[in-house]
């Protein structure tokens, strides 16, 4: 795990972060951006598990799953460009110009591979680093991966989220629904306009897609299917929660990474 300890901002932490937390905020500039992300202060040797979130939140939603990571790999958890307490353009990025500002800021963390975990539209972003970048790429895992093709317009997705609305925890929304409303509505278009089921086929890394059991973001139909344009992938309904069961449900998503990545992590054969 690289040493970030030079990086550390001198403001006070984010107030949903408790004091006995295993991860440290850590803060730096690299591509035009001031970059903010959380990390473990662990030693686990290794390659660290990154964690990307989704659009209407931060990386603050990320981080249940973070400290349930941090027990076994170390881990990273970034707020993209525009997003919590990273800087942005005053127009949100599209998901090649986020993908390729990851993959900076692994360089810049000194973090060349990883294991990389997307969350809904982080999904997205993550199927495109693993499509440009496969050298940074050491596993990929979706969850609750968008875009639906059969649900790609304003009206179906809209009907999606509310529906999943009354499945996930309110302190997910009174927490961390908190991004500037004009980066939110742009990526929001953006991901309209991500046609992730054609970059799936050209993803060469170890993949595995999950789903929370009430997802109707993320129906199983959809994560099915998305995993046999994945060569060698497998989809998984989790036992509990909804679209944003890595918050909801941090420990049983925490081990199904585990168990997805434990041969990988130590040399094995899948």
């Amino acid at each position: 795990m690289p040493d970030s300890s030079h990086k550390k901002g001198n403001g006070a932490p984010h107030p949903s972060t408790a004091p006995a937390s295993p991860l440290v905020s850590c803060y730096a500039y690299s591509g035009g951006y001031h970059w903010h992300w959380k990390q473990s202060h662990d030693s686990f040797p290794g390659q660290p598990v990154v964690l990307i979130h989704g659009l209407i939140v931060t990386s603050m939603t990320l981080v249940p799953l973070a400290e349930a990571i941090t027990g076994w790999a170390p881990v990273l958890v970034p707020d993209l460009p525009g997003f919590g307490l990273s800087s942005g353009d005053s127009r949100a990025l599209g998901i090649p110009e986020l993908a390729a500002a990851l993959a900076e800021w692994m360089s810049l963390v000194g973090v060349p591979v990883a294991h990389v975990v997307g969350s809904s539209f982080g999904s997205q972003i993550a199927a495109e680093l693993a499509a440009r970048f496969p050298q940074r790429i050491r596993s990929l895992t979706l969850i609750g991966p968008t875009v639906d093709p059969s649900a790609r317009t304003l009206r179906a997705q809209a009907a999606r989220f509310f529906e999943d609305v009354p499945h996930e925890p309110l302190r997910l929304w009174a927490d961390h629904a908190h991004n500037r409303f004009h980066h939110t509505f742009d990526a929001f278009r953006a991901l309209l306009r991500d046609r992730i089921e054609t970059k799936l086929p050209h993803v060469k890394a170890p993949a595995l897609i999950l789903r929370g059991s009430c997802d109707p973001i993320a129906p199983e139909s959809w994560t099915r299917h998305a995993a046999r344009l994945l060569p060698g992938a497998r989809a998984d309904s989790l036992s509990d929660g909804a679209h944003c069961v890595h918050f909801s449900h941090p420990r049983l998503v925490a081990s199904a990474v585990r168990k997805f990545t434990f041969p990988l992590r130590h040399g094995l054969r899948l």
